[in-house]
């Protein structure tokens, strides 16, 4: 989860936490 997060940038990481938290 580190990994992907340092990958993605910040306004990226917003919406993917919230798909990864939220499959729906």
């Amino acid at each position: 989860i580190m990994k992907p997060f340092r990958y993605y940038q910040p306004m990226e990481i917003r919406p993917l936490l919230s798909i990864w938290f939220m499959p729906e």
